[in-house]
């Protein structure tokens, strides 16, 4: 009988099991609803909130925490553009204080904003607060009413007082005499906080979107 030879290098061949694979079945992509939920950041959003405006010795100057709180739109100029960005961002619930900067508040003290005035400009202010129209020397301010915070009579004009004045626009302008002499009377129309490291402690109540049909708005829990 003869042997049938087979090479040693001869391999069966392998079976090989085909790979049964199911339908790829890929899962629906889930979307939060999109809604118009109000931010900080965001334009067109109504800020409630409590602050408490303080110097940086601590002395208060302002503060809504005893009574009810603020309320303003962002960018409608009510807080400086610089205390205004340090509270974006914040949630209703959420408080922080700041320490800010003169230049972050309201600015440096600007010399071109200290005017003189005649004296005899301010004859119209009486205890009575009678107005007074008259030429302001030529110092950039046609006229000016004269009715001041506590309406007192011109000889009692004191260094402090805080006056309304109008200018040619009769745009309202609020000055500080920061001296008296014979003749004249200088008043400073800088911020009186102008120049003054702050302190502002802020908590956000709620914001609310005005830039939706229906408002939305947030409050803090």
């Amino acid at each position: 009988m003869t042997a049938t030879s087979q090479d040693p290098k001869a391999e069966d061949p392998a079976v090989k099991t085909p790979e049964i694979q199911g339908p790829k079945i890929q899962a629906p992509k889930t979307q939060a609803p999109k809604t118009h939920a109000p931010k900080t950041h965001a334009p067109k959003t109504r800020v409630t909130l409590h602050f408490e405006l303080s110097l940086a010795s601590g002395e208060v100057i302002d503060s809504t925490f005893d009574r009810h709180p603020g309320s303003f739109e962002l960018g409608d100029g009510t807080l400086p553009t610089g205390i205004e960005s340090l509270i974006r961002g914040m949630n209703p619930g959420e408080r922080q204080r700041f320490e800010v900067s003169p230049e972050q508040a309201f600015g440096m003290p600007n010399p071109n904003n200290i005017q003189r005035f005649k004296r005899s400009d301010f004859a119209g202010i009486n205890a009575a607060g009678e107005d007074h129209n008259g030429d302001s020397g030529g110092n950039g301010h046609s006229n000016f009413n004269g009715e001041a915070q506590g309406r007192v009579a011109s000889n009692e004009l004191q260094v402090g007082m805080m006056i309304s004045f109008a200018d040619a626009a009769n745009t309202e302008l609020a000055g500080v005499v920061s001296r008296i002499e014979e003749d004249h009377v200088e008043v400073d129309f800088n911020h009186p906080l102008a120049g003054r490291s702050l302190i502002f402690d802020a908590e956000i109540v709620a914001l609310e979107n005005l830039d939706v049909t229906e408002p939305e708005r947030i409050n803090a829990n």
